[in-house]
C-alpha cells in the first residue's frame, strides 16, 4: 500500500513539475497544453473513485501553490473533472484511444467554463468570448493529442502489481 501511495505522490509531483518547467514553455499559437488536467483525465478513466479524487486533490493543491492569488481554482476544476469521470468510467469502453482524446477535449472545455464561472463570481475581469473562441479550442485539441501518450503511460502504470491492491481505510 505504501508503494502505491508513494507512486501516486511521485507522479502528482512529477506531472506538476513537467507542467511548470517544460509544458509551460511549449506554446502552440501562444497557448499551452495542460498536462496535469490530461493526466487526471487519463488516470480517472482507469483507476477507482477514491484514488482518482485523491490524485486530483493532490495535483490541484500542488498546482495551486504556484498561483497564490487564485488558490483553489485548479483544485476545484481537477476535483470536478475526476468526480465526473469516475461516475461515467464504468459505463464506457476505455481501451479505444478515442475515449481519452474525447474526454480531454470535453473536460478542457469544461475547465474553461469553470475558470470563467470562478473568475466571474470573484469579480475578476476576464474576456470570456475571446478566451472561449480562441484559447479553449486550441488548448482542447492540444490536450487531446497529448492524451494519447499520457493514456498509454497511465495504462502501463496500472499494470504494476502493487497498483492493483485495494484501498484499506
Amino acid at each position: 500500500m505504501y508503494k502505491k501511495i508513494g507512486l501516486i505522490v511521485f507522479l502528482s509531483i512529477l506531472v506538476n513539475i513537467l507542467q511548470q518547467t517544460i509544458f509551460s514553455n511549449i506554446k502552440i499559437f501562444a497557448i499551452n497544453m495542460d498536462i496535469v488536467l490530461t493526466f487526471i483525465i487519463c488516470y480517472s478513466l482507469i483507476r477507482e473513485d477514491v484514488e482518482c479524487v485523491m490524485v486530483a486533490l493532490l495535483c490541484g493543491l500542488i498546482r495551486d501553490s504556484f498561483f497564490p492569488g487564485i488558490f483553489g481554482l485548479n483544485t476545484i476544476v481537477y476535483l470536478v473533472t475526476a468526480y465526473i469521470l469516475c461516475q461515467i468510467e464504468r459505463k464506457i469502453y476505455k481501451d479505444a484511444l478515442l475515449i481519452p482524446m474525447l474526454s480531454a477535449f470535453v473536460f478542457t472545455v469544461l475547465k474553461g467554463i469553470l475558470y470563467y464561472a470562478y473568475l466571474y463570481t470573484a469579480s475578476i475581469q476576464f474576456e470570456f468570448v475571446s478566451h472561449f473562441m480562441y484559447v479553449v479550442p486550441i488548448e482542447a485539441i492540444l490536450n487531446s493529442i497529448i492524451s494519447i501518450i499520457v493514456f498509454r503511460f497511465v495504462t502501463k502504470i496500472d499494470t504494476i502489481k502493487f497498483m492493483q491492491q485495494e484501498w484499506k481505510f
